[in-house]
């Protein structure tokens, strides 16, 4: 099997991409216990498609442990960073949000990056404002909008937080 993983990709984008995101995420459990515990940066890959295609059928909390796994084996993986982050302040866990959106920070995010360093900046802002933490929110909002110009909806939320 571990020659034909990348052949097994394309076969879960397909099953994806035709609503038969159960078979999908089927495949990829398989392609996961194929590793036999080896843990390598591969791996991480699989668990966090699993990740995306558990969270595109509506299963948040299996998800979510999918995007940890990912995390635990690439750490320093943006896109797995990102969706992680997105998904943990989607469901509410602003502490696991919070946290990976710091990490972020702390990468180096290029166009290919799938997040910039404002829209961090726009999530701790999030954050904050649902943590009711309104000076820190405005402070996230501001540092978002300094570091991209062109987020409106960051300029959107300090003008609203100001307003009150």
């Amino acid at each position: 099997m571990p020659d034909d993983r990348p052949l097994l990709l394309l076969l879960c984008d397909a099953l994806s991409a035709s609503g038969r995101g159960k078979e999908a995420a089927d495949v990829l459990r398989k392609v996961i216990e194929s590793f036999g515990g080896k843990r390598s940066k591969e791996l991480a890959v699989y668990h966090h498609r699993l990740a995306q295609a558990l969270d595109a059928q509506g299963e948040r909390d299996a998800a979510l442990q999918e995007f940890d796994l990912a995390f635990k084996i690439d750490p320093g993986n943006i896109i797995v960073l990102r969706d992680l982050g997105r998904l943990a302040l989607d469901v509410g866990d602003l502490d696991r949000a919070q946290k990976t959106f710091r990490a972020l920070l702390l990468q180096k995010l290029d166009p290919q990056s799938g997040i910039t360093k404002g829209e961090v900046f726009f999530h701790l802002g999030e954050i904050s404002e649902k943590q009711n933490d309104k000076a820190k929110a405005i402070q996230m909002y501001e540092r978002a909008v300094e570091t991209d110009a062109s987020l409106a909806k960051a300029k959107e939320r300090i003008a609203q937080l100001k307003a009150k």
